[in-house]
């Protein structure tokens, strides 16, 4: 059995961070950090406790475009783009299938706790994680849902079916539960 610790949507390493301070932190925790965004890598640089991968969670392995904020904030970056990002701050960007990624690098009989802040791109990867079985191995999870009305309490009621014994978190408990 193995403990892992996977943030999709690692930022500057933040969550990474946080997580090392909480209870479900142990030394020998296995944490990946799945950022695309240029403009955070070098957070992670000297953090060797961290694997960074530099990918869009997905559901295939294709190149994208990758919207980033402006310098200063204003809205989150995203591979979802709804008008309103400035042409300028575009990069292209390489996806992951992450529900094959997890499938691949985890197994049932694992303590894995997953935090997924991916700015909508969770409404296409959550359906093919819950049609591959996967949140069944999952501890605890951490999501923000970025069109909670919508598709937000079906994802958390299908996750929860999937997995009655999951701990299911908003993202923003998250942030307050932090130490």
């Amino acid at each position: 059995m193995k403990r892992i610790f996977i943030d999709c949507g690692g930022y500057y390493c933040t969550s990474i961070e946080r997580f090392m301070r909480t209870a479900d932190y142990t030394p020998d925790t296995e944490m990946y950090s799945f950022e695309p965004n240029p403009d955070c890598h070098g957070a992670y640089e000297g953090k060797d406790y961290v694997k960074l991968m530099k990918y869009a969670c997905w559901t295939n392995n294709a190149m994208t475009v990758f919207n980033r904020k402006t310098r200063f904030g204003g809205q989150a970056n995203s591979i979802i783009d709804n008008g309103t990002f400035n042409p300028d701050r575009k990069v292209i960007v390489q996806c992951i299938d992450f529900p094959r990624w997890f499938s691949e690098n985890t197994a049932e009989g694992d303590d894995i706790v997953l935090k997924m802040d991916i700015e909508g791109a969770e409404y296409r990867v959550i359906p093919e994680m819950l049609n591959r079985g996967l949140f069944k191995r999952i501890r605890k999870a951490y999501m923000e849902w970025h069109d909670p009305r919508r598709y937000g309490r079906w994802c958390r009621r299908k996750i929860q079916w999937q997995n009655p014994n999951m701990i299911l978190l908003d993202s923003l408990e998250y942030e307050i539960g932090k130490r």
